[in-house]
């Protein structure tokens, strides 16, 4: 966007992406390692405000309770009674832990204890919770905004849903639910693509040098 606008300067603007810490990575091994849950889990990571859609997945949750699955929360906010409430209305309160908010040198572990991890944002800037998700070897279901789409190629490293549509993210979960093995297709998918694109903050620091001695 910057580029067309001006396009004087369009080859002096340089995209450095963010990235994650190595633990991310090493917690696909995790993942791999440890023994198979006897339901799916699924997480999602962020602050509970209404942005962050969470009562979407909920509502979507509603309509796959002839399976199996638990649902961890991480975060902290506004949201919170609200969604407690909700839960409780559509009558599974007890198959979702409310976590608060998990310190940073515990979200690999969280991570890799998991088995499946959404996104059902109504806006993100650069997700990097999608960012360590991916990293960690998680499949990923998120919704199609900025910032997913340019790190979800829908059906190969992971799956988009329109936002705020509790139908069609629903339609999205209920085969992962059933299906391991295109969980660990996707989610193996995602982690080569976060490796491939250096995506992590030795990657960036890389970019940064790089582009400094170029300048220079």
């Amino acid at each position: 966007w910057l580029r067309g606008a001006f396009p004087s300067a369009a080859r002096k603007i340089v995209v450095v992406e963010n990235g994650v810490d190595e633990a991310f990575l090493a917690a696909s091994d995790m993942r791999r390692n440890r023994p198979p849950h006897a339901e799916p889990v699924l997480v999602c990571a962020g602050s509970l405000i209404p942005r962050k859609g969470h009562g979407v997945l909920l509502r979507a949750l509603s309509r796959c309770t002839e399976y199996s699955w638990r649902l961890q929360l991480a975060g902290e906010g506004t949201e919170w009674a609200g969604l407690t409430r909700l839960a409780g209305e559509l009558g599974f309160a007890d198959r979702i832990e409310f976590l608060g908010e998990l310190p940073p040198d515990a979200m690999p572990a969280f991570l890799a204890n998991a088995d499946l991890f959404v996104l059902p944002s109504f806006s993100e800037g650069r997700s990097n919770a999608l960012l360590e998700a991916m990293a960690a070897g998680l499949p990923v279901v998120a919704s199609a905004i900025d910032g997913v789409t340019e790190l979800v190629d829908d059906g190969r490293t992971g799956q988009v849903f329109p936002p705020g549509d509790d139908q069609a993210l629903a339609a999205v979960l209920l085969p992962l639910l059933q299906d391991a093995l295109t969980r660990s297709r996707l989610g193996a998918a995602a982690h080569a693509e976060i490796c491939k694109r250096q995506l992590t903050w030795a990657g960036a620091a890389k970019k940064y040098a790089g582009l400094y001695q170029q300048l220079l």
